[in-house]
């Protein structure tokens, strides 16, 4: 569903961030250790310049993975949870997608090509329906729908990875403070009191909640794609011959 270039960019996006953050958290001693280095010497830039692909991919590749088990699972909820979805502030999109996914089973319901979905555990028939949602769309959809698509759906994964890098971001400033605190050792303790607190905190759940907004909207119009192009597909199929979409039958 994503294309190599856009899984390469959210890699390396994901990945660049985090590096970032973990660069910002521990300047003093990347400093005291550049400083340390003769002016002259470009052997340790070269080898910085040759290690930075590498380990941003392999960092990108980590929060990936990390990303897909929280932040990705919370976003998809919104599919299913009008709560999810409006604590994210898509109620709308998941009303659009409530509407659509409604039709398609209704005609579902009386269509022959989608009878076999009955005879399946009642359990099992939402996920049936979508994935013949998401095969109808591969095979049916115009190049250019499709391609908008993995757009959408590229953006969801890229702002979802972002999200989780952010989220550890902060969690792993506030644990450094309360370690600092309770004179627990942690590798990096930045100061911050008062006011900052407040305002970084607020910076940092505003970030992440417009990230997670923004995926969800993503995902939710991807899943809308899906109901609605199978829909328009049986409809029109009623008037010029079915085919039957039921697994290894064309």
């Amino acid at each position: 569903m994503v294309s190599t270039l856009n899984k390469i960019i959210a890699l390396f996006l994901t990945g660049g961030l985090a590096l970032f953050l973990a660069c910002c958290f521990h300047w003093p001693q990347l400093s005291k250790l550049l400083m340390g280095q003769p002016s002259s010497d470009s052997r340790i830039w070269v080898a910085l310049g040759l290690i930075f692909i590498p380990v941003t991919a392999a960092t990108g590749a980590v929060f990936t993975g990390l990303s897909e088990v929280s932040i990705q699972r919370i976003v998809k909820r919104s599919a299913s949870s009008r709560y999810v979805a409006r604590l994210l502030g898509r109620r709308r999109a998941a009303r659009n997608l409530d509407y659509w996914r409604g039709r398609l089973q209704e005609l579902a319901s009386t269509d022959a090509s989608l009878s076999w979905i009955k005879n399946q555990p009642k359990a099992d028939a939402p996920w049936l329906l979508e994935a013949s949602a998401i095969g109808n769309f591969h095979c049916t959809a115009r190049p250019e729908t499709f391609s908008w698509l993995v757009e959408d759906y590229s953006t969801f994964l890229l702002a979802a990875n972002l999200a989780f890098v952010l989220a550890a971001g902060v969690a792993y400033l506030f644990l450094g403070s309360i370690a600092a605190r309770l004179g627990l050792w942690w590798p990096v303790v930045i100061p911050i009191e008062g006011s900052k607190v407040v305002l970084l905190l607020i910076a940092a759940l505003g970030g992440i909640w417009s990230l997670c907004s923004l995926a969800a909207g993503r995902y939710l119009y991807c899943c809308e794609v899906f109901c609605r192009q199978l829909s328009l597909w049986l409809s029109d199929s009623r008037l010029s011959g079915v085919v039957d979409l039921k697994p290894g039958k064309r």
